[in-house]
């Protein structure tokens, strides 16, 4: 390293945590902005990423503010977000960039007017012939590529505790998908198609972006089982990969928080399964300051790159304020399948016309009676399929043998089928 380089750095270490002015550029970022950026950096630097507009010569930290002595830098790596921390108070990266030199310095601040509050401060000391505004251009270009190239973007983001802001890395974690999928959930043609424009909408986002004016808002209602977090999974499993995810389950999150984090990411899905603790009615609301923050959140003005996605098991236990039109774009009542959807759903998992035709007008009107669910139809005629297989043929009997032996353990207060019309 030539004296100028070494002096530069070395006065990088001595000011890099004076409160004056002493750098080319400097700028405070918020927490996960400077981790991406400063994890972005060291990436490059031990070549696990390549950028062709960057080289990086060298990388130091600074233990403490005491001895202002730097050294190799420590990394630490959070394994399951994939994202590089620091034991340094400081980080120092020597690089060029558009062929100019410069000196990146990451520093974490304590914030003494503020109580276990930190600053996050990124600053550019230009070398040689580059200039204060190419400094601003390094850091603009840094904050933007660092987020596109993120190890989370376009994950599943599931954020477990209110604190995630502060301790990002801590309250944080990648899910994978689970395995299931739109055409595995039978749902009435209506609601089916919804869901689909919604999965389009996603998908086709950098198509339709420069004509957009807003994104889609969906609530989805219905009683417990009726398969809302089915749909849910469904939907991210369709999109994943195409879209960065954010899930925000059961705490009393700070909406603006969250939706400031979505914000970082372009596009963006946030899913919160769990809609009536936020916003249930304002009379039932252990804490309404949830319920106005996010009221306030929905009023915003929302990125146009979020997308969301609710779900309540009662829409009427969710504030009429927090539901009505304008906030939510579509609320889609989820419902038991009911009499005219049963066969629609037994040719769907059989061509069997033999087994088909067993489920006569007094099946079907048991089964209306029962209110089972579609899950239990698809058990049902893959169980019948089975016997058939096994005996080579089956009648009404083995059906109504069938229908009352799975019927009486699937629910846990059997209700007698004596009197059932057809069920002797």
């Amino acid at each position: 390293m030539n004296k100028d380089k070494e002096t530069k750095l070395e006065k990088a270490a001595i000011n890099s945590f004076a409160s004056e002015k002493l750098y080319d550029h400097s700028a405070d970022l918020e927490y996960f902005r400077f981790l991406s950026l400063r994890d972005y950096l060291y990436k490059i630097y031990i070549k696990r990423l390549r950028d062709d507009r960057v080289t990086m010569y060298s990388c130091w930290g600074l233990k403490n503010n005491q001895t202002k002595v730097i050294s190799k830098a420590s990394p630490s790596i959070y394994s399951n977000l994939d994202i590089i921390e620091f034991n340094d108070l400081a980080v120092y990266f020597h690089l060029s960039f558009d062929k100019k030199e410069y000196i990146v310095t990451t520093t974490s601040l304590l914030n003494l007017r503020m109580t276990e509050s930190w600053i996050f401060k990124v600053s550019i000391s230009c070398l040689n012939d580059a200039i204060e505004t190419d400094g601003q251009n390094l850091l603009d270009y840094l904050i933007i590529t660092s987020i596109a190239k993120s190890s989370i973007k376009n994950k599943i983001i599931f954020i477990k505790d209110k604190d995630f802001k502060n301790r990002f890395l801590e309250c944080t974690e990648i899910i994978e998908p689970k395995n299931i999928f739109l055409n595995d959930i039978f749902l009435p043609q209506n609601i089916s198609l919804q869901i689909k424009r919604f999965i389009t909408e996603i998908m086709n986002y950098d198509l339709k972006r420069t004509n957009r004016k807003s994104q889609f808002r969906f609530l989805l209602s219905g009683l417990p089982g009726t398969g809302k977090s089915q749909i849910i999974s469904a939907i991210i499993k369709a999109v994943f990969e195409k879209i960065t995810i954010v899930i925000a389950n059961g705490i009393d999150y700070t909406m603006s928080e969250i939706i400031d984090f979505c914000r970082i990411f372009d596009p963006c899905l946030l899913v919160i399964d769990d809609m009536d603790f936020i916003a249930r009615k304002r009379d039932e609301n252990f804490n309404s300051n949830s319920l106005i923050n996010f009221l306030h959140s929905l009023d915003g003005l929302l990125p146009e790159s979020l997308f969301l996605l609710g779900a309540t098991n009662d829409k009427f236990l969710v504030d009429e304020a927090a539901s009505r039109p304008g906030r939510f774009d579509m609320i889609l009542d989820i419902s038991k399948i009911n009499e005219d959807d049963y066969l629609r759903l037994i040719k769907r998992e059989t061509e069997d016309e033999s087994l088909i035709s067993l489920f006569n007008e007094d099946v079907i009107e048991f089964m209306e009676n029962k209110k089972v669910t579609g899950a239990f139809i698809v058990n049902l005629v893959k169980q019948l399929v089975s016997i058939k297989q096994m005996k080579g043929e089956v009648d009404i009997e083995d059906l109504q043998s069938l229908l009352k032996f799975t019927y009486e353990g699937f629910y846990l207060d059997p209700i007698k089928l004596g009197n059932a019309v057809g069920f002797k």
